[in-house]
Parts: C-alpha cells; structure tokens; sequence
C-alpha cells in the first residue's frame, strides 16, 4: 500500500488523512504548524468596508468576533472554497472566492468596486508570504491589519515517520503552505535525510509557488497543483501515484 504523508496542522490533517485513506492510501501524520488562534480587536468599528481573508484561520476568527451580526452582510474576500465556505455557512451572505491563489484574490479585489471605498479589514497571521498592502494601495485599496492567528512552526518528525522516511517506505508527501515547506526541509536536514529524500520522495505541493521553493533546493520529483484546492491535489497525488 502507497504510504502518504501529510504535513498539515490537526485536527484538518485527520480529516485529510480520512479522504486519503478511502481512496486507498496509508497515511502518516507529522504536523509542523501548530495555530493559535485568538479574537480579532473587539472594538472592530461598524463601519468598516469588508474583510481580507486568506485563511481558513482566519474565518474562524471571524465567524467567532463579538458582534459578528454587525459583519455578516458585509463583503468578504477570500481565497479558496474551504474558506469561503466556513464562511457563508456561519451566516456570511457576501463571499466572494479567488478558487486559485493570492495573485488571483489581488486581481479580483482590483476589479472590484466596493473595495476601493473605506477601508478593508485584513484578518492574518503573524506572518504571511504575500504582503497585500504594497500590491493594493497603488490601485486605491487600503487594507487595516488584524492579526488574529500565529502559525508557530515544528521541527521534529513523530519516530515512526522519521523512521519510515529513512526506510523510504513513505512514497509522497503532501505540502499545503511555504511555511510548512521550510519546515519540512529544515527538519529532514536535522535528521539527515535531505539526500535521500530528493531523489525518493514525490513532494505534492498545493501551490507552484510552494513547488518552486523545493525545485529551487534541488528536489526532484516535484509536482504542483494547478489550483489550490485539495481535489485538485489529490487527483495530482492519483495521477502520479496510480500509474
């Protein structure tokens, strides 16, 4: 049996785990990001425009505010339909989702009216890879921070997976973040398993950018997904895996 391993934080890895599992998959777990996440300001005022979202963090946040009745008819801009859909069925009427990746959710803003009047709530990490505020403000877009989760990062594997990894018994490895991917490779170097893995192991990024992080370090069997969307990964994972 195919083993696969997924990197992402619990408890959305066990669900990942479960999908991978009935389409035949063994699956490993070895989480590197572990969230935290917290309430947004209180005082958030009235009459902001709407919201920046580029996480499902994030929509939790949101969905769990003070006063989120005040915000539910508000527009929301958003990147992927996991997110997107935290959203609309905590009440939101007014979601709008780039499907692709943050380059298409500046683009849709861009076009986007209602974005250029007031000033849009931007709901965040700690740290994030795309800094929004320097792509919009030359188009009028004015963005207010809320940092409302930190994505602290791990740099262990569970001894199974370190194990199993050094035995190449796990073929892929599922990548859904750039964090996660420094995080990967920074640990296999700890464990000394970065020559081996580059060239025994199908990394499965959920993004290009993601991809060409590990192309960059000499990884070989790299494979990115056209959209950042975990159907568009797993059928990726079953094109390559089930030849």
């Amino acid at each position: 049996m195919v083993q696969i391993l997924v990197t992402r934080p619990l408890p959305t890895a066990q669900a990942t785990g479960l999908r991978l599992q009935e389409k035949g998959y063994s699956v490993e777990f070895a989480p590197f990001l572990h969230i935290t996440c917290h309430a947004p300001t209180p005082d958030l005022p009235k009459d902001i425009s709407g919201f920046v979202i580029t996480s499902p963090n994030g929509a939790k946040v949101l969905c769990d505010a003070p006063r989120v009745s005040d915000f539910q008819q508000k527009p929301i801009w958003t990147v992927g339909q996991k997110t997107a859909a935290l959203l609309t069925q905590a009440g939101f009427s007014n979601v709008r989702c780039a499907q692709q990746n943050v380059s298409s959710l500046i683009e849709m803003l861009k076009q986007a009216p209602e974005a250029h009047n007031g000033i849009l709530c931007y709901l965040r990490g700690q740290q994030v890879h795309h800094p929004l505020h320097d792509q919009l403000l030359p188009f009028g877009i004015t963005l207010s921070d809320h940092i409302c989760y930190r994505a602290d990062l791990g740099k262990t594997f569970p001894l199974a997976v370190a194990k199993k990894l050094a035995q190449n018994d796990i073929t892929g490895v599922l990548i859904y973040s750039r964090r996660t991917g420094l995080a990967f490779r920074t640990t296999c170097d700890l464990y000394d398993l970065t020559e081996n893995l580059r060239q025994n192991v199908h990394i499965f990024c959920l993004s290009k950018q993601i991809a060409v992080d590990f192309e960059t370090q000499g990884w070989h069997n790299v494979h990115a997904s056209h959209y950042s969307h975990e159907d568009n990964l797993f059928d990726l994972v079953d094109a390559i895996l089930q030849k």
